[in-house]
């Protein structure tokens, strides 16, 4: 009732009259005119002043307006929550990740997870970051994890830290590059001069975007291109193709740390003149309801990550 009032209001405040008014809503002018007449009656007051046919908000029809926008945004908020409690109560949690995240997922958080809740499903998508940002904002998921930043005072949303990761290049255990690479402080892991790679074989992430876009950037500053010898579209897959020693990766070492099926065939090097981080972030909608099985998966993933 609520939206249909403000609705009605909102477009006869806007078009200035009964008619243009019921013309953009697809109702007739009688109708329109009765709908007005009966919410001033109801507030024992009129909400515009009328100059012939021309209407005109006062401030008694401010003040309604504002209002029902805020009565309005509340059932919003309130029917998202019940679609948040149906959902729980079908015995699902719906998360989308970007693809490095999911083999954390796989590996500790749904085992740990179901030792608590084997009855409960996890609906886990991947998919590229700006898709994930979309999925929350249209209510299609619970939460997303992602390492792209979104400002806290421009959404709806909670923002959970997990972690930072520092870009990495990821190479295969008896790689010739282990042996120029020298300690550097301020850097996890042992330092290479990208000079070194000029005649490496290079190993990219495609189509993400967030993970292929920095290494096109590196790739473009040597004076002679590095050959690109494979694409792939899943973490996992990239990896294994390092350990088997077909190239290198650029990276992110949190990338290692969440998907190698076997890490003890990859080693990390450090590069660049000083080291650059991106943090990993849980995000959901601050109202979402947070049942115990939804608390407990996002408690494990502040604790695995």
């Amino acid at each position: 009732m609520a939206r249909r009032a403000l609705a009605y209001i909102q477009a006869v405040a806007e078009r200035g009259s009964i008619k243009n008014a019921a013309e953009q809503l697809f109702i007739s002018a009688s109708a329109l005119s009765k709908y007005i007449q009966k919410v001033e009656q109801d507030m024992g007051l009129p909400l515009f002043e009328r100059y012939g046919k021309h209407f005109v908000l006062n401030y008694a029809g401010q003040r309604y307006l504002a209002w029902a926008q805020e009565i309005d945004a509340l059932e919003e908020r309130m029917r998202a929550e019940m679609r948040d409690l149906s959902a729980h109560q079908q015995g699902k949690i719906r998360v989308s990740v970007q693809s490095f995240v999911s083999g954390l997922f796989v590996d500790q958080i749904l085992p740990r997870f179901y030792e608590k809740y084997p009855d409960i499903c996890i609906s886990l998508s991947e998919d590229r970051v700006e898709n994930l940002l979309d999925k929350l904002k249209r209510f299609q998921v619970d939460a997303v994890i992602t390492a792209r930043p979104v400002p806290a005072s421009a959404h709806p949303y909670q923002v959970v830290p997990l972690c930072q990761s520092q870009a990495v290049l990821i190479v295969p255990e008896h790689s010739e590059l282990l042996k120029k690479c020298v300690k550097k402080e301020g850097f996890r892991y042992p330092w290479l001069d990208l000079r070194e790679c000029q005649e490496q074989r290079v190993i990219t992430l495609h189509p993400d975007p967030e993970a292929h876009q920095p290494t096109e950037e590196i790739l473009n500053s040597f004076p002679k291109r590095p050959q690109v010898v494979a694409e792939f579209r899943t973490l996992r897959t990239a990896l294994d193709a390092v350990a088997g020693g077909i190239g290198i990766l650029f990276g992110a070492d949190a990338m290692l740390d969440t998907n190698s099926r076997d890490a003890s065939k990859l080693r990390l090097v450090s590069y660049g003149e000083a080291p650059q981080y991106r943090d990993i972030f849980l995000i959901y909608h601050k109202d979402l309801y947070r049942s115990g099985p939804v608390q407990h998966l996002f408690d494990l993933c502040r604790q695995c990550f």
